[in-house]
């Protein structure tokens, strides 16, 4: 007989684990709950990685940032308001490193607009002196990027007058130096239409890819590149478009790499993956592809296309790199569907509009560092909801040496069993259900989830105005 765990509240917020068909018992060192708190609509949260025992929530409300700390057995601190630079300063990022928070603003000044950056150190709570960095023209204000390295390391703040000529500065927090990367001039116009993806390296290289836009070849690439205070333009072509186009940096052997989907060229079926170094002087001549197994692509269909030839509406997620050079690479299932609700015949009604929303299987594909296929796994999970913006769907990834763990919503409702894949370093792999969250008022957004150290992991529940956290600690 199978055995579920369902949390069970306590009237102090303490959280009781009972074995169904058994007997109840506490497991207060593998789950954790907090108390609630009130947040505001117009703020944004976020848990932020655990710092000397303690994990804080950073809330956020475009003007300024305020703290909560929250010890090892889920219990609030005393919230801490950071008073910022001056009035009428505006939030434009913040992000956590080891021990601190770097919070970064910016602040009218007679025409131009002032980048200020701000550290904050953690436990115990303590603002630094504020710092201006540079100054720009406030007509480049509206597209100032800001980008963190994996590490969170190195902070890249990107601005120009326009995308056809860009300006880069990375912040090293390691050195607490600034560097001018240079200026690229950029023949055209970066949009949605034809924009990838951008990386900044945890050295401080900063990396853009793109399509050239009003061409037919939508297989052209411009690649751009930082080193040595220049950006380096650089053009290839493919043989065949691509689908989930990602620029991945290794710092096992400080190589660049782009990785896609290729298709079928009747039906568009995605068939596997490509790889190519970047470091060729034109990569395009040196792409390996690794196909889905067949066993991955029967799987996916639950055996209703046994004729397909690929997959479809995967996007890219993830990738792990490992320390002897081989990668793992993550993908996932997730179409939008829109739908006009009529009430009736020849009638519309403004606003009707619905989305479906189809978060589904997982693909992972391990590659060796020769780049020869290693092993393939596909995590079957169905989530399907409408107009909810799939708050409740996709997957929070826990990962630590020895394993990565998959949580997710068993099925998009609010009260419902959060379950988890594991995947080891070899591949192997099994799935287990977590906890049952009915009649608990949890209402636990997995996708949203902070990892705050190798073994925990904390997940969110917000009930109308009410946030709880609830803390995973994992054997």
């Amino acid at each position: 007989m199978k055995a579920i765990l369902k949390i069970l509240l306590t009237k102090t917020g303490m959280a009781l684990l009972c074995l169904l068909e058994s007997h109840c018992f506490l497991l207060a060192q593998n789950i954790q709950l907090s108390n609630d708190i009130n947040i505001r609509s117009s703020s944004n949260y976020e848990i932020l990685p655990e710092v000397g025992g303690s994990s804080f929530l950073l809330q956020e409300d475009h003007h300024s940032i305020s703290l909560y700390p929250l010890n090892e057995k889920m219990q609030w601190g005393t919230k801490t308001a950071i008073e910022p630079p001056a009035k009428n300063c505006q939030v434009n990022g913040y992000f956590s490193v080891d021990s601190s928070v770097y919070i970064y603003y910016t602040l009218p000044d007679s025409g131009m607009v002032k980048i200020i950056q701000q550290r904050v150190l953690l436990n115990p709570i303590t603002p630094l002196p504020a710092v201006t960095l540079f100054r720009l023209d406030k007509s480049t204000k509206e597209i100032l990027n800001l980008i963190v390295s994996d590490d969170h390391s190195q902070h890249l703040i990107r601005f120009g007058k326009s995308f056809s000529q860009l300006n880069f500065y990375v912040f090293d927090t390691r050195l607490q130096k600034l560097q001018n990367l240079g200026t690229a001039n950029v023949e055209d116009e970066i949009n949605k239409d034809n924009y990838h993806n951008q990386i900044l390296t945890n050295s401080g290289a900063y990396q853009l890819i793109f399509n050239e836009p009003f061409r037919r070849d939508k297989s052209h690439f411009m690649y751009y590149t930082s080193g040595s205070g220049t950006i380096s333009t650089h053009d290839f072509s493919l043989n065949d478009p691509l689908d989930a186009i990602q620029l991945i940096n290794s710092p096992v052997n400080s190589k660049n790499y782009l990785t896609g989907l290729y298709k079928n060229d009747n039906n568009g079926e995605q068939l596997g993956i490509a790889i190519m170094d970047l470091d060729y002087p034109n990569p395009g001549e040196h792409i390996i592809r690794i196909p889905f197994r067949d066993s991955i692509i029967k799987a996916f269909y639950s055996d209703e296309k046994s004729d397909g030839d690929g997959l479809t509406d995967l996007i890219f997620k993830n990738v792990l790199i490992h320390h002897d050079g081989s990668m793992t690479l993550i993908y996932e299932q997730q179409k939008e569907v829109y739908r006009t609700n009529m009430p009736g015949r020849n009638v519309f009604v403004p606003g009707s509009t619905s989305i479906d929303y189809y978060i589904e299987n997982v693909v992972i594909i391990h590659i060796k560092k020769d780049f020869t296929p290693g092993w393939q796994r596909i995590l079957l999970k169905n989530q399907q909801s409408y107009d909810d913006e799939a708050v409740y769907s996709s997957y929070f990834l826990h990962s630590n040496p020895s394993m990565i763990r998959f949580l997710y919503n068993d099925e998009i409702r609010r009260s419902n069993t959060i379950s988890e894949y594991w995947i080891t370093a070899r591949g192997d792999s099994g799935r287990r259900v977590l906890i049952n969250t009915d009649h608990s008022d949890l209402n636990l957004q997995v996708r949203n989830s902070t990892q705050i150290n190798a073994r925990a992991t904390v997940l969110p529940s917000i009930e109308k105005n009410k946030l709880r956290l609830m803390k995973i600690i994992f054997n």
